[in-house]
């Protein structure tokens, strides 16, 4: 059906852009109950976003050879890593109430940030870290020497590219720091950096989403009062050691060979 076909060609097409496919003979109403016929059905979603770069054959090209670099590395010898930010006003996104009711959330404006370190395999927590600093190179640092202590020799860390800003061919901040290099190495640990954009391929980005949306937010007070620091810590400590060993599995099995990026036409 031609209908079908334009919107999967172009999946933001209007009913009336649609409607104008087949020459403007069908209402624009009769297009969605074509749609709502068609197998399998089309149903409304979030766009996923993609910066411009992730789009050229350039991009795709790195980020395949990249896979085909860390498959040699033994899925229980890899540690992946990533910081987060959380605000003490994380409320829920979504939520449910009768046809024409809306659903008001006390929210305050402004509220204090946190950053959330994780290191993790794939089958536990190796380390995570709450802190109200942002992640500059000494937060790092700081992090990286408990962290290095909980790994083992023959380890490889698999790290985003923190720090590699602007045209420096040898940079020296965040994850690139020198210390931070040379802390793993004397634990026998070695360090394999993601390629540009490697959001598609780090598990702990999974993480971050899961512990946010369904333990963090639900649990914003009500009446708009901010989580306290220790409230999230809290929070934060029950995924990491109930939670997190049964999730990362699966998180692994979708971001760590890129099986996502595939099955979604990112590369």
């Amino acid at each position: 059906m031609r209908l079908c076909s334009s919107l999967d060609r172009n999946p933001f097409a209007t009913n009336q852009q649609l409607r104008a496919r087949v020459g403007n003979k069908i209402a624009a109403s009769t297009v969605s109950r074509y749609l709502a016929r068609a197998k399998p059905p089309f149903t409304a979603k979030v766009a996923q976003d993609q910066e411009p770069e992730e789009l050229t054959e350039d991009w795709k090209e790195e980020a395949r050879k990249w896979l085909r670099g860390v498959k040699t590395i033994a899925m229980r010898r890899r540690i992946y890593e990533d910081e987060a930010a959380i605000y003490a006003n994380e409320a829920p996104h979504k939520g449910r109430s009768r046809k024409g009711k809306p659903i008001i959330r006390a929210k305050s404006r402004y509220a204090t940030k946190y950053t959330l370190h994780v290191y993790a395999k794939k089958d536990r927590v190796v380390h995570w870290d709450l802190s109200d600093k942002n992640a500059d190179t000494k937060e790092i640092e700081r992090v990286a020497v408990d962290a290095a202590a909980q790994m083992d020799e023959g380890d490889t860390l698999i790290w985003d590219r923190l720090g590699r800003s602007g045209r420096a061919l040898h940079p020296i901040h965040q994850h690139y720091s020198p210390a931070v290099r040379e802390e793993f190495k004397e634990r026998g640990v070695s360090i394999k950096f993601l390629p540009p954009k490697g959001k598609y391929f780090n598990p702990i980005e999974l993480l971050f989403n899961d512990l946010k949306s369904h333990y963090i937010r639900p649990n914003f007070p009500k009446n708009g009062k901010l989580l306290s620091k220790s409230k999230i810590q809290a929070l934060v400590r029950e995924y990491m050691d109930e939670t997190a060993p049964s999730t990362l599995p699966g998180f692994f099995s979708a971001r760590a060979n890129g099986k996502d990026a595939i099955a979604n036409e990112i590369l």
